[in-house]
């Protein structure tokens, strides 16, 4: 029971502390105004993978626990309404979700998962969110703040796009819900410039090549809080009991395709280095005076083409030799 508890806490440091997209432009060096495009009742679907290394407490271990592991969560995004503004009520839902321990496979009850991470989120077409309803809160805490995976949604929209044309080499800075607002998380994303050739080989033989864009993103909050005995920040005028100081940052590329107005693919690496130091004696002899967590996550995104599904569906299975 506590190995399950473990692996939802893993989802949580894994799927919510992830960085953004990146996108590039072949030769083309002229303006461009980038933007998400909704398709209604058409479900996008992308396989999120994390590998993590770490070190910090879960439930209620007062000291930190090593943990490695490997998440794969495919989540899908269906488009509801769509507005003529361009904005849509956006519904996403978790597909199916695994992860190994130790090289161990673990499976996750996906309704478990479904409670947590299936959403409906109104989002602008330039990324911006909302709205968010849905989602239950999450039954234990971890010491990483800014982790919930109930903004898992923000990965697969992650760039929240200027209202102005940009140019390949443009940087701009934007607000993202990724981290939450505690610790004014800073966000930006350039749009890189690459070779016409490299733009053509991530489009594919779609007749549209040429479209496929890359963006950089990077990201950073700095962490001080003060908190109380249940590790819960202290109200106005009241006393606290701990600090709790460190970053977050994390930096990735993602492939944006500019003419279905979707992230196709995307690379990630997060780390956050926090320590708590009790403001007195410890309550009890178990409780340390200093806790240090670091949490380490690559992280890959990857659209699941409807027509690559069909046709891995329909290969027949290879034989096995005698």
């Amino acid at each position: 029971m506590r190995l399950r508890c473990c692996v939802k806490a893993l989802i949580i440091v894994s799927f919510t502390m992830l960085p953004l997209p990146s996108v590039s432009s072949g030769a083309d060096t002229s303006p461009q105004l980038l933007s998400y495009r909704w398709s209604p009742d058409k479900p996008l679907t992308y396989k999120i993978t994390a590998n993590i290394k770490g070190s910090l407490p879960i439930l209620d271990s007062p000291e930190p626990v090593d943990l490695k592991a490997v998440l794969t969560l495919v989540y899908s995004a269906t488009p509801r309404a769509v507005l003529k503004d361009g904005s849509a009520s956006v519904e996403f839902r978790v597909v199916s979700a695994d992860a190994e321990i130790a090289d161990i496979p673990f499976p996750i009850p996906l309704e478990e998962a479904q409670k947590v991470l299936d959403q409906k989120v109104t989002i602008e077409k330039t990324g911006e969110v909302k709205k968010v309803q849905g989602g239950e809160p999450l039954p234990f805490s971890l010491s990483i703040p800014g982790v919930d995976p109930k903004r898992l949604y923000t990965m697969l929209f992650p760039i929240v796009f200027p209202n102005s044309p940009v140019r390949p080499g443009d940087t701009w800075s934007y607000k993202s819900e990724l981290l939450g607002e505690e610790g004014s998380p800073q966000f930006s994303a350039t749009l890189l410039p690459v070779s016409a050739a490299a733009s053509d080989r991530r489009a594919g033989d779609r007749p549209d090549a040429g479209a496929a864009l890359r963006l950089r993103q990077n990201f950073s909050m700095n962490v001080d809080q003060k908190l109380d005995e249940e590790k819960k920040p202290v109200q106005s005028g009241a006393e606290a009991y701990r600090t709790r100081k460190g970053r977050i940052q994390g930096s990735g590329t993602y492939t944006f395709h500019r003419t279905r107005g979707i992230i196709t693919s995307g690379e990630v690496n997060v780390s956050a280095d926090i320590v708590e130091d009790l403001l007195g004696e410890p309550k009890t002899p178990e409780e340390p005076k200093k806790v240090v967590s670091k949490v380490n996550a690559k992280v890959t995104i990857e659209l699941q083409e409807p027509g690559a599904q069909k046709r891995n569906q329909s290969a027949p299975p290879s034989r096995k030799e005698k």
